[in-house]
């Protein structure tokens, strides 16, 4: 971190006009500056330039007072968490300035990042929000209890898992923006057993779930299997037209 008078120079610097962005002051080997210096030079701005105190920065910060102060581009090198989309930035950054207007709580940030996503506000997720990490797959089970707390209730955890195992449960997964990512599971049936394993279960749910997941894998293999012959029996077909 550096000195705060050494911040205060490059923002009056920045302000000034005698540097288009803050570039030259970042470091060669990583283009962006510690996050506690981007906050410090942020609350300089505020409550030198802006004469804002706390609460006028949580009840007046926009985009645009972004823009005015210079202080956009500086922003965007800020590490916001994968969870926070476009339109949730402002009120975390006001958070992570002034702890006492914001909590931050992934699972919420989540939640709220994909109910952005299905209603479309948002034309995409966030980039990185859904990876095949540990991370990223907790948000995709995230996002799928959000799903079908919101958009399509189970009374029962096996009714859940008999949706999902039909070609309706999967058109499902694509209309509500998950389908590609039970990929990072293994299959559809995987990622809902993940999913509401973490909720945690009874035995007998347990149980349940468990005896459709394997029939699902079953009945999976089977269909692999029969594409597989069918495939082989076009082929020969076509070898003994071939011979004719």
């Amino acid at each position: 971190m550096m000195k705060k008078q050494d911040l205060y120079y490059i923002y009056d610097s920045v302000w000034a006009g005698m540097y288009t962005d803050f570039k030259p002051f970042y470091n060669e080997s990583d283009q962006r500056m510690n996050p506690e210096d981007i906050l410090e030079i942020c609350r300089y701005a505020f409550r030198y330039y802006l004469r804002w105190n706390p609460d006028a920065v949580h009840k007046r910060l926009t985009e645009d007072i972004l823009k005015q102060m210079k202080l956009t581009s500086l922003i965007k090198t800020y590490p916001f968490p994968e969870e926070v989309s476009d339109p949730m930035k402002i009120p975390y950054l006001v958070g992570v300035l002034y702890p006492q207007y914001y909590h931050f709580d992934p699972k919420q940030a989540a939640e709220q990042t994909y109910s952005d996503l299905v209603e479309g506000r948002l034309d995409k997720p966030p980039k990185g929000f859904f990876t095949n990490t540990d991370e990223g797959r907790m948000r995709a089970k995230i996002c799928f209890r959000y799903m079908v707390n919101n958009y399509k209730i189970f009374a029962t955890k096996e009714e859940t898992f008999r949706f999902f195992s039909t070609v309706v449960g999967r058109k499902f997964l694509g209309k509500y923006k998950l389908k590609y990512v039970a990929k990072y599971f293994g299959t559809d049936i995987d990622y809902v057993y993940e999913s509401l394993s973490d909720l945690g279960m009874t035995t007998e749910e347990h149980e349940e779930c468990l005896y459709c997941h394997e029939k699902y894998k079953s009945k999976l293999f089977m269909e692999k299997y029969i594409r597989k012959v069918k495939k082989q029996q076009r082929e020969e077909r076509k070898s003994v037209k071939c011979l004719e």
